[in-house]
């Protein structure tokens, strides 16, 4: 079987179709065994070699009196998953994972030659380029070891999976470093008058490096995942920017973060115990490898217990107790000279076991999300971003230890790391509560101050609330009318405090100075206008409503404006546009809540006026407006928020249908386009004007020629399915075209007849279609000439 080709599915695969799913995915689990016990051995087989050599020099250099070489030969190690984290990423995404593994350990074996001169002859400068290739080896492999994970196993046994293989790394790891130990103290002269015990290291990593790459060759193939990706060429910023794609998701992004975190304690922790074993306790290298076993044993243990805690969508309760937990044991580690000295060994291994345990249970779950999380074409570069930023964070660890021990004994090194750990754990439990769309504090605060300012300039009702929030549970979507700009953040700031809802919003009006950073606090995701950028922002539409119908599967609210803009009139007409249909359709199950909002049709931020309006103007205006009128005292705007919860919303039906059952409750008793005065001093008081005149298109159809009338028709009975088209018929109404739909049939009328639109709102009819076909311009209303002034005819005589 060649590396690319996917597996043949056996007779066990295909009784497992049968099997009801607690029986499926045990019958998964025994298939995929043999294959994850290849990828587990070739993995644990890596790790020993990796940590026995590390543990081996860095007791040389600090046995030696010249410390500060483990934190410069961590800097070295760690340096290739920065810069090549990237490549990584595409090589485990462009070639079948097997490849990599295999073309991985072999460039293993060719490092732990290198190394192994090194070590015999005390030459650091083979040990470091050992050291370097070994970082290179390991950031190949990761990304292609990582997500075979998810290829083997189903998403519910991921962390089982990863429990099981970091039990076996930590195996792995204790039998290294321990061992590492003990094979320095070997006493004697070898072959050639070496030291007995770097020859001793110098063939086990040789040896072990061998064996790995002929068990590499039992790895499981699966096909490559994007064969088509192109070659990252400029290397760490696309892992900056695939860290910050991955931030966009906000739980992927803050999980991210916190391995971050507990990869650059756990080394510093390492770089503190040996010269704490050695220097501060004179333990010997011995006793202080086995301070370290303890430590992985204990994240063995923690990783049992994650897979038994860590379950649901808040599997991340589970990271603040943890990190509290881990920083009590640094703190104890800290106050552990103040011991008598018999009990002070046994206390450092029972406190490294502690912070081991509290540790795994941090680690484990973090992982396993991050490998599941992700699209399946984007695991490998995902994985290899983190890589770039872990080890970003293990290279800070060996610099912040240099400056530690420089100042301190190890001891109060680890209470500093403790206090860090706490600050660090706080900061991810806000992380964590924002990206579950809980609110913060500050978030909280932020929400009073801003309901505060609105009311100076608008008198606010709401009615309903408490009847809504009454009826129990689950997830809302509410739907709420869109007169004006501003209607969304007072809705927003008005259900905040009672239901914390998410929502959608115009990318090009949320990222402005200081609104991008409020609408990320308040959950507000952007989205492109389809109304600008036309056929351009269909993909982004698509992802960020199935981002929606996520979150409403994980139970949290969602606010969402059917129309999708503003209104035209002071009715709300919402055509055909489709987000509704789309989002109940992916997640059928939720309550709705229609809020209907009055008062804001004839507002500065509304139409109303005659032209569209800016939210920044706007601001700007109202901060101009209160200022004159000593902030205090201007005229308030009356404004009534109604929220409804009916039971017979026609969820199931065709967009058509749902948008009429909407309008008819928006639009009943729909107020006019209403003038309230923004000083005390204005005259006319509170007045209705009329409407703004509607674009529409000068000319008529029975002008135009019936081939261009044939043609116009014709397109739009295949782009709708409606049979026998008519002038008459509405666009949106009749034919059922939603935004993204009238944006296609403004670029076929450019590219077609080669006459562009420029107001997309002046096709309501299939009549103006065929007009705007004709090159007939879009006209406002009939223009009407401004009296000529009385300075013209001065001193005319």
């Amino acid at each position: 079987m060649s590396d690319t080709d996917a597996p043949t599915p056996d007779a066990a695969a295909k009784r497992a179709a049968t099997m009801v799913p607690a029986d499926a995915l045990a019958e998964r689990v025994r298939q995929a065994r043999t294959k994850f016990l290849a990828m587990a051995a070739t993995y644990g087989l890596g790790v020993f070699n990796d940590n026995f050599f590390k543990q081996a020099a860095m007791l040389l250099a600090v046995g030696a009196g010249q410390t500060h070489l483990q934190g410069y030969s961590l800097v070295i190690y760690t340096l290739p998953f920065i810069v090549f984290a990237a490549p990584a990423g595409w090589f485990a995404d462009r070639f079948a994972k097997r490849r990599v593994v295999i073309g991985s350990k072999a460039l293993e074996l060719a490092a732990m030659l290198a190394g192994a001169a090194g070590i015999v002859t005390g030459d650091w400068w083979l040990i470091f380029t050992m050291l370097a290739l070994m970082g290179l080896q390991s950031t190949l492999f990761s990304p292609a070891l990582n997500g075979s994970i998810p290829e083997l196993y189903p998403a519910e046994y991921v962390t089982r999976a990863n429990a099981i293989l970091r039990f076996a790394v930590t195996a792995a790891i204790l039998a290294g470093v321990a061992t590492a130990g003990m094979a320095l103290n070997l006493a004697g002269a070898g072959p050639g008058g070496f030291a007995l015990g770097r020859l001793t290291v110098a063939v086990v990593v040789v040896g072990v490096a061998l064996v790995g790459l002929l068990i590499s060759f039992g790895v499981p193939s699966r096909p490559a995942a994007d064969p088509r990706v192109a070659f990252p060429w400029t290397g760490p910023l696309i892992s900056l920017r695939n860290l910050r794609d991955a931030a966009r998701d906000p739980l992927l992004g803050t999980t991210i973060g916190a391995s971050i975190f507990i990869w650059f304690l756990g080394s510093l922790q390492i770089l503190l115990i040996n010269p704490m074993g050695l220097q501060q306790f004179g333990l010997g290298t011995a006793v202080t490898s086995y301070l370290i076993a303890a430590q992985l044993i204990g994240i063995g243990v923690g990783g049992f217990i994650a897979a038994r805690v860590a379950k649901g969508p808040r599997w991340h309760r589970v990271i603040g107790p943890a990190g509290v937990i881990v920083a009590a044991f640094m703190f104890a580690v800290a106050a552990v000279p103040a011991l008598p000295a018999g009990a002070q060994v046994t206390a450092l291994f029972a406190l490294a076991g502690g912070v081991g345990i509290a540790g795994g249970v941090f680690l484990i779950p973090v992982e396993s999300f991050i490998q599941v999380r992700p699209p399946a074409a984007r695991k490998g570069a995902v994985w290899a971003a983190t890589n770039c930023g872990v080890f970003s964070g293990i290279l800070l660890s060996g610099l912040v230890s240099n400056a530690l021990l420089a100042v301190a004994l190890p001891t109060a090194g680890f209470g500093l790391a403790g206090a860090l750990t706490l600050l660090a754990t706080a900061v991810l439990a806000a992380a964590y509560r924002r990206a579950e769309g809980r609110p913060t504090l500050l978030t909280r605060a932020l929400t009073q101050v801003g309901r505060g300012l609105l009311r100076l300039r608008y008198r606010i009702r709401v009615e309903g609330l408490a009847a809504v929030a009454a009826r129990g549970g689950g997830p809302i979507l509410f739907l709420p009318n869109h007169p004006a700009l501003i209607d969304p953040v007072i809705v927003m700031l008005e259900l905040f405090p009672r239901f914390a809802p998410r929502s959608l919003a115009d990318r090009d009006q949320v990222d402005r100075f200081l609104v991008r950073r409020l609408a990320d606090r308040f959950g507000v995701r952007p989205m492109a206008d389809p109304g600008r950028y036309g056929a351009a922002a269909r993909d982004d539409v698509a992802a960020a409503l199935a981002a929606c119908a996520a979150d409403l599967r994980a139970g949290r609210h969602l606010i969402l404006f059917p129309a999708g803009r503003i209104y035209r009139s002071r009715l709300e007409d919402l055509g055909g546009t489709s987000a509704l249909e789309t989002l109940l359709g992916q997640a059928p199950d939720v309550r709705i809540v229609l809020v209907r909002t009055r008062g804001l049709w004839g507002s500065r931020f509304s139409r109303a006026p005659g032209r569209h309006p800016d939210m920044a103007a706007g601001m700007l205006h109202g901060l101009k407006v209160l200022l004159a009128n000593l902030v205090l005292f201007a005229p308030r705007r009356p404004v009534t928020i109604e929220l409804h919860e009916p039971d017979d919303v026609p969820r199931a039906a065709d967009r058509t249908v749902l948008n009429r059952y909407l309008e008819a409750f928006y639009n009943a008793d729909a107020p006019p386009n209403t003038y309230v005065p923004y000083y005390r001093w204005e005259r006319g008081g509170i007045r209705a004007l009329p409407d703004p005149t509607p674009p529409r298109l000068a000319g008529t159809v029975t002008d135009a020629p019936a081939a261009t009338r044939d043609i116009v028709l014709q397109h739009l009975q295949a782009m709708s399915g409606v049979a026998a088209v008519e002038p008459g018929h509405l666009l949106a109404r009749d034919l059922g075209l939603d935004s993204l739909a009238q944006v296609d049939l403004a670029v076929w009328l450019e590219r077609e007849f080669g006459c562009a639109v420029e107001q997309a709102d002046a096709l309501r009819t299939a009549g103006d279609v065929i007009l705007a076909a004709c090159g007939q311009v879009v006209a406002a209303g009939p223009a009407e000439l401004a009296p000529i002034a009385a300075g013209w005819f001065a001193g005319a005589a």
